[in-house]
């Protein structure tokens, strides 16, 4: 667990069975894939359980200045791992997952502390850019049921209505669904997005709304936003009749933005959101004793929550991409540049900038620019990235196929080798069913 003093938390575990993480909230996911796989590996390394895997010795090599013996060991059900051993000290100094491949993550920079029982355990290292150190390391007896996430600290109280959604055409001709919310009963308008990893308050709102700020933590999502202020804690935050109570947010500093705040995961991630784009209704749902609809073309996508946005799995000309579900996307859909490098997806270029609708509003303003028939797009962490446009004959998202679409294009520092964005020129032909603690998406065609 890393804690803040303010008391805001980023927990990860392993249950037995499953990787998980939980965020501020307590709200927690199971975590899959190439984070799964590095998780439970240096779990693997750190409990020192890997002298029960037979190494192959792969040679010797330097690593920070120190001589070490390169080993790979083969767990069954992972990727292969392999670990920098200095020879003189017995201490790993650099631990790579999935060596060779797009997947593969590095551990380095690996420091160890004595504790007082004499047991020499890993206290730091980096990966993916950041470095990681421990304040105190205690040791004490684990029973099976630490190894579950810790109950959330935010709850809701549901109600049996429904309340009014706006779904509608801004002047820039970006589309947006937004809803009627009220902060410790301070009342404003606020834009709905499963791609957005928290709850957001626009920091004038914030003030408004007499929150009670937390800190900031280098294990935001937002680190990297110069516009960042920090976490803080709000009483309520209330839908209609149904009302999230002592739920930790986010503030981000965007003068002038035309709404209040962002919904996104902790909105979601204890509740089942019901949105009717035909009729313009949003409802909050118990997810004890919500039943899914089965009108007729309906279809539930298995989400991937590993990040908090809803992964899914989608098949283009050649091989499989992984978009996020993205109801704040005012366009119809951005994919990782290198599905195109790879020849896994292709098409026309586009030279028509009528053909491409973008917009949309961000941490930092519109994060999607048209400029010609390029892309721009700016993420919640302020990383940016542009792109071109083709036109397609046809794509298929899960049994939905869609003729003629554009489909633009952003780097991997956003995107990585395979994701994307599905956004609302796709979503508003559905009335949705955002259904995470039962990790789904559930669409059902609206004839809009």
């Amino acid at each position: 667990m890393l804690s803040t003093s303010g008391g805001v938390t980023d927990e990860t575990g392993f249950s037995g069975r499953y990787a998980w993480r939980a965020d501020e909230n307590h709200f927690w996911h199971v975590v899959l894939g190439r984070a799964s796989e590095s998780a439970i590996a240096f779990d693997i390394v750190r409990s020192e359980a890997v002298q029960q895997f037979q190494a192959t010795i792969q040679g010797q090599t330097n690593v920070g200045g120190a001589t070490c013996a390169a080993l790979r060991i083969q767990p069954a059900g992972l990727a292969p791992i392999d670990l920098y051993e200095d020879t003189a000290s017995g201490a790993f100094r650099e631990i790579v997952v999935a060596p060779g491949s797009p997947d593969a993550q590095t551990f380095d920079a690996v420091e160890y502390k004595t504790l007082a029982n004499g047991r020499n355990v890993i206290d730091a290292w980096r990966t993916d850019g950041a470095f990681y150190k421990l304040r105190s390391i205690n040791v004490q007896p684990v029973a099976d049921g630490d190894l579950q996430p810790q109950p959330a600290a935010a709850a809701w109280t549901f109600a049996a209505d429904s309340s009014p959604l706006m779904f509608a055409t801004d002047p820039d001709a970006s589309q947006a669904a937004r809803v009627t919310a009220s902060v410790n009963g301070h009342t404003g308008i606020f834009l709905l997005s499963t791609n957005t990893p928290s709850i957001v308050l626009y920091d004038d709102f914030a003030r408004q709304a007499g929150i009670e700020p937390l800190g900031t933590a280098d294990f935001s999502p937002y680190i990297g936003n110069s516009m960042f202020v920090g976490y803080a804690r709000v009483s309520t935050v209330t839908v209609g009749g149904a009302t999230l109570h002592n739920v930790v947010i986010q503030r981000i500093a965007s003068p002038g933005m035309r709404v209040a705040g962002v919904l996104g995961y902790d909105f979601f991630a204890n509740a089942v959101v019901d949105v009717d784009i035909a009729r313009q209704r949003i409802r909050i749902e118990d997810p004890r004793t919500y039943q899914p609809s089965q009108a007729p073309g309906s279809f539930a996508f298995p989400v991937d929550l590993t990040n908090r946005v809803p992964v899914i799995a989608m098949d283009v000309d050649r091989g499989v991409a992984h978009p996020t579900i993205d109801t704040g996307l005012g366009g119809f859909m951005m994919l990782s540049q290198a599905l195109r490098d790879s020849g896994r997806i292709n098409g026309q270029d586009l030279n028509s900038q009528a053909a491409v609708r973008f917009g949309g509003v961000g941490a930092t303003g519109d994060p999607i620019v048209n400029q010609g028939v390029r892309v721009t797009y700016t993420a919640w962490n302020t990383a940016t990235t542009s792109g071109s446009c083709i036109g397609v004959n046809r794509i298929a998202v899960g049994p939905y196929k869609y003729e003629n679409p554009p489909i633009c294009f952003g780097g991997s520092n956003v995107f990585g080798m395979d994701g994307g964005l599905i956004g609302l020129d796709f979503l508003r032909h559905f009335n949705w069913t955002i259904d995470y603690p039962h990790a789904r998406f559930i669409l059902v065609p609206n004839n809009e």
